[in-house]
């Protein structure tokens, strides 16, 4: 049986987060050869963040976008296909935390500090971005 939640409240529902797409969205933006970098502001939509990039491997996350290279996502399409709420598929793109609730810059978010939030929210499920992997 699978769940597809269609509202905010209904994402707080799932059960556990989906490791092995958490996974292979970190492995994509480790490896990513067109350069995942949120430290520039021309980035949003594209693989360069983190929505862009899970939009540009899942057609289920994406959304059509006229404008060349752009990748639309919908947060709570990320959140069915990552297995978490809606609120925490928000923080992975949009307002980024510290491990004590401080909110990041978005323009302070790397590809390392990326990739080591991603395998964090595999192993224990907490989505915060730490500086100190940057």
């Amino acid at each position: 049986m699978s769940f597809d939640p269609k509202t905010y409240e209904e994402t707080k529902l799932l059960p556990t987060v989906n490791v092995a797409a958490i996974n292979e969205l970190a492995d994509f933006i480790e490896s990513e050869e067109w350069g995942f970098d949120m430290t520039t502001a021309s980035v949003c939509y594209t693989a360069g963040c983190v929505g862009g990039s899970a939009a540009k491997i899942w057609v289920d996350v994406s959304m059509d976008v006229t404008l060349l290279l752009m990748f639309g996502f919908s947060t709570i399409k990320l959140a069915l296909r990552l297995g978490m709420p809606e609120e925490d598929a928000f923080k992975l793109c949009y307002q980024p935390e510290s491990k004590d609730g401080m909110l990041i810059d978005l323009f302070d978010v790397n590809r390392n500090m990326a990739v080591a939030m991603l395998r964090r929210l595999g192993k224990t499920g907490d989505v915060f971005y730490s500086l100190e992997e940057a």
